[in-house]
């Protein structure tokens, strides 16, 4: 493979990003790109691209299982009280809403960083 060609690679890869990340590319000139910087491009959006969110989920739903211990440390010890069905399927359910509100957030958060590195090198790419 030619220099040439993985030019042209990393521009389609680049192109492909955009696209997929609802971008209008009709506007943005990414040719005006060597190979390293599209390359360098592709690996920055790709991660905010293909974010599911599951980091950010992960941590709600590891804080939603310390609010559950602590809840179940002050039921059984300090109340004195046995926990019943009932109390078992809400607290599992909170942790799953939890989780769920955590993916949620990250895929947001993912989606606002993309348009930042979006705008970033629409900016780049006009001042050249």
């Amino acid at each position: 493979m030619s220099n040439e060609e993985g030019i042209i690679g990393n521009h389609g890869k680049l192109t492909l990003l955009l696209e997929k990340s609802t971008v209008e590319i009709a506007n943005i000139p990414i040719e005006k790109l060597s190979g390293e910087e599209a390359d360098s491009w592709v690996k920055r959006l790709t991660k905010h691209v293909d974010s599911c969110g599951c980091e950010v989920g992960s941590v709600f739903l590891s804080i939603s299982a310390v609010c559950v211990l602590l809840y179940g440390c002050y039921h059984f010890f300090y109340l004195k009280l046995k926990f019943q069905f009932q109390e078992i399927i809400v607290v599992m359910l909170f942790c799953l809403v939890m989780a769920l509100a955590g993916k949620f957030v990250g895929k947001r958060i993912a989606k606002v960083k993309l348009k930042k590195e979006i705008d970033q090198l629409i900016l780049l790419l006009k001042a050249r």
